[in-house]
């Protein structure tokens, strides 16, 4: 606040690539076409809406002493570039690869969205009465993990940020458990349920998928109570499974407003 820098604040070998949209402006304008060894100081005036509260509305000075330059070099695409990512592959395998990985993701992603729509619809069909106290323990951990992400970046906590969370993240929390609610009925009601088995596949798919050792894995799962999450994810997935198989799914066109969409039947 009196003009001179403060060394217990210096951040020492930050590393910026220039350009950068998460960049503040003045740092990319003002770095543009430094050499090593240079120093330069430059202003950046925080808004007083910025998240953390302990910068807001303030103008702070950074000295910067640029210990090094660098540019990306971007590999020429061939058949060596693929052997590099793959020993063999080729750049037709790899681009063949690539198309696959791109469509499976969109696949995902299209049943992410059908299964919401599916939620959604039954939400919208009853009516639901979720207790107070289950959308406050909601808000609870999620500002639980929102701190410990703030803690992790470096961003103090504050309760002003508190309540914005909470009134945006409400919503959220009620139809979240107004779903739960209604999934669970119709699991008992149609007698849906997960065999251990099935269960005992999905870790196997699962520590196949991230390259696991089998037995350790087990191992973990079984210490974390990792297991009764798997079941839940299969309780879930079994009781959508079920409501797609008799809903009426019309194709749509997939710039339509999700409003527009088919809701089926």
């Amino acid at each position: 606040d009196d003009g001179s820098f403060d060394a217990e604040k210096t951040v020492e070998n930050q590393k910026l690539v220039l350009g950068a949209e998460n960049n503040l402006p003045v740092f990319n304008e003002g770095l543009d076409g430094v050499e090593a060894e240079q120093e330069r100081d430059l202003e950046v005036s925080y808004p007083d809406d910025y998240p953390a509260e302990n910068l807001r509305g303030r103008t702070v000075r950074f000295h910067c002493l640029i210990k090094a330059v660098g540019q990306q070099i971007v590999p020429e695409i061939d058949d060596a570039f693929a052997s590099q990512l793959e020993e063999g592959q080729t750049l037709l395998e790899l681009r063949g690869n690539i198309r696959q990985q791109l469509n499976k993701e969109a696949e995902a992603r299209i049943s992410r969205e059908m299964d919401e729509q599916i939620v959604d619809e039954l939400i919208k069909r009853h009516e639901v009465e979720v207790p107070p106290s289950l959308v406050a323990d909601y808000l609870k951990s999620s500002l639980e993990e929102l701190h410990a992400r703030n803690l992790q970046t470096g961003r103090s906590n504050n309760e002003d940020e508190d309540e914005r969370f909470r009134e945006l993240t409400r919503p959220v929390a009620e139809r979240v458990l107004k779903g739960m609610f209604i999934m669970e009925a119709i699991r008992r009601a149609e007698d849906l349920a997960v065999a251990d088995e099935e269960v005992e596949s999905r870790i196997v798919e699962i520590a196949a998928e991230h390259g696991f050792d089998l037995d350790k894995y087990r191992e973990y799962i079984d210490q974390a109570d990792e297991r009764n999450k798997i079941r839940h994810g299969l309780d879930e997935r079994k009781t959508l499974d079920f409501l797609l198989s008799r809903a009426e799914v019309t194709p749509m066109a997939a710039d339509l407003p999700r409003e527009d969409q088919a809701s089926g039947e």
